[in-house]
């Protein structure tokens, strides 16, 4: 679970087919913002917000990101395809995975 840039709330959810949800009411109620499985990815393992709003998702499948938080696609990071990604962390403009 992680708080956006905006102050949404987003959750990632393998359970229910490798989904992230967002609230943007403190929690009372979730809507689905980004599936993985069915876009032929794999399991979600962890995500990030940078400074700017976008967000970094790390799957088993490698690194993906958005344009924003509010974009509800994702598009696959060049160089880390491929990989199992177990967490994502990031400082400035560095990245770790």
């Amino acid at each position: 679970m992680a708080q956006g840039p905006s102050g949404n709330l987003f959750i990632a959810s393998q359970y229910s087919v490798n989904k992230i949800y967002r609230s943007t009411n403190g929690g009372t109620s979730w809507f689905e913002r980004l599936t993985f499985m069915s876009s032929g990815y794999s399991n979600v393992t962890d995500f990030e917000f940078t400074a700017a709003g976008r967000m970094l998702i790390g799957t088993t499948q490698g690194v993906f990101t958005t344009t924003a938080e509010t974009d509800l696609s994702a598009t696959a990071s060049t160089g880390l395809t491929n990989t199992q990604i177990s967490s994502i962390a990031q400082s400035g403009a560095n990245v770790y995975v």
